[in-house]
């Protein structure tokens, strides 16, 4: 097996990555046309897809696609958000960021090369920006575990902070350190059982947002963070 840090970029991993991400795409087609005319008409926008620049491998720009949730009168309203509860959203949009369908054109960057099945979550600058102010000594291993590899369009911290509406220290800092397990731990099997989880992982974040009600959107499911993620 090979070492974590050479899997990362190997073309083990990038075999991966096309021959999954080919499969699972092509069997998602159906549900993802569907919502990119439920997307359109819901956000009253011509063009479903949101485009949105992040930070990639080795510093570099990265942007990524996802289908629009939020009504194209309300999205330039500039609002902190986490996870995946965003105010402005509407109710179909809510639904397809808690389900992760939102998420679906981001195939298209893993086939193109600059997103990988598995890894960590492309990071707007901001949220770079709050982690090294949060943890300067965390964020020194974690940025470079994350600079070094192809962000990931799932991974054990993109599990945690599925299941969280709201912001804490708490959770960055949890999610930092399952980045990092993530980076030092890769392997071609460790990434299958990641993908297989999944969507059970989105199901269940899912039945605790909508058992949590509105009244007590955007609390946490519990007061523990949860351990049983596959890293």
């Amino acid at each position: 097996m090979k070492h974590s840090a050479e899997y990362l970029n190997s073309r083990t991993k990038r075999r991966l990555d096309v021959l999954g991400g080919t499969m699972i795409a092509a069997a998602l087609l159906p549900a993802a046309a569907f919502t990119a005319i439920i997307s359109e008409v819901d956000t009253n926008s011509l063009n479903p897809l949101f485009r949105q620049v992040r930070i990639g491998k080795q510093d570099q720009p990265l942007e990524i696609f996802k289908f629009r949730t939020i009504p194209k009168a309300t999205e330039n309203k500039k609002l902190q958000i986490f996870g995946t509860f965003d105010p402005r959203a509407s109710k179909v949009g809510s639904f397809l960021r808690e389900t992760g369908l939102d998420e679906l054109p981001q195939f298209f960057n893993v086939l193109r090369g600059d997103m990988s099945l598995v890894g960590m979550r492309p990071l707007l600058q901001e949220d770079v920006d709050r982690l090294q102010d949060l943890s300067p000594a965390l964020f020194k291993d974690w940025y470079e575990a994350y600079s070094r590899s192809k962000p990931g369009l799932t991974g054990p911290s993109q599990m945690l902070r599925h299941q969280y509406t709201v912001s804490s220290d708490e959770i960055w800092l949890k999610a930092m350190d399952l980045d990092l397990q993530y980076a030092r731990q890769a392997s071609l099997m460790r990434d299958i059982r990641i993908l297989g989880s999944t969507p059970l992982k989105m199901l269940d974040a899912r039945i605790h947002l909508v058992d949590n009600g509105e009244e007590t959107m955007g609390q946490p499911p519990s007061d523990e963070l949860p351990s049983a993620l596959p890293v």
